[in-house]
């Protein structure tokens, strides 16, 4: 990570604003691959006790890729970020965090303490969707938690899909509920799913498995 910077320090005010370049994204996050460049500005913040340095960064990636496969699907080669922090008790208050990807739009506030993560997540997504074997057409509106290591968290969504396609089967309208973990080399998982397929109810679970040739 390359961060140039230039600002001023007056007692308990101040600013500082650069530039950063990170041209390797895996020595930030081990499954990501490209590189990403942006703005960035720290300044003083509040009033009083609740005076403390704030952040804000912007940027742009560049030949983005990653595991699992469906990072690529949905930042796609070039997603935009921005964010707003704060220090403050001994973390990182994320105002909010966003990211623009080719299928996503994705938000998430919360703490980061000694890069643990405890995030508020929402994101939508717009199919076709690869995910370990079933596909997921149309549009894709979800919340959730992104918790663990920052570098390499576990997501939890719950998500309402226009259609979902697995074993040759359509399901319409349903309601997903998904976890993902680190394990090893691979991301691990489940996905329950309640919906109608041929006019009929359906409740399906299956256990999900990403690996770097997935």
């Amino acid at each position: 990570m390359a961060v140039t910077a230039q600002g001023w320090v007056n007692g308990d005010d101040g600013e500082f604003s650069g530039e950063w370049r990170a041209l390797r994204l895996d020595a930030l996050a081990p499954d990501l691959r490209g590189e990403a460049g942006g703005l960035w500005r720290a300044f003083r913040d509040g009033d009083g006790d609740t005076r403390v340095w704030a952040i804000t960064a912007n940027g742009q990636g560049a030949r983005v890729d990653g595991t699992p496969n469906i990072i690529p699907q949905l930042l796609g080669a070039s997603p935009s970020l921005d964010t707003r922090m704060r220090y403050e008790n001994g973390g990182m208050t994320v105002t909010y965090a966003r990211v623009e990807g080719a299928r996503l739009r994705a938000g998430a506030t919360g703490r980061i303490v000694r890069g643990e993560a405890n995030l508020a997540v929402e994101a939508s997504a717009r199919g076709p969707l690869d995910l370990g074997g079933a596909e997921i057409a149309g549009a894709v509106d979800a919340t959730g938690r992104l918790t663990g290591r920052i570098v390499r968290p576990s997501l939890s969504m719950r998500g309402a899909m226009s259609s979902f396609t697995a074993g040759g089967v359509v399901v319409e309208q349903p309601v997903l509920n998904f976890t993902l973990s680190p394990r090893g080399d691979a991301y691990v998982g489940r996905a329950d799913v309640n919906g109608a397929a041929s006019g009929r109810a359906l409740t399906a679970s299956a256990n999900v498995t990403m690996t770097s040739s997935e």
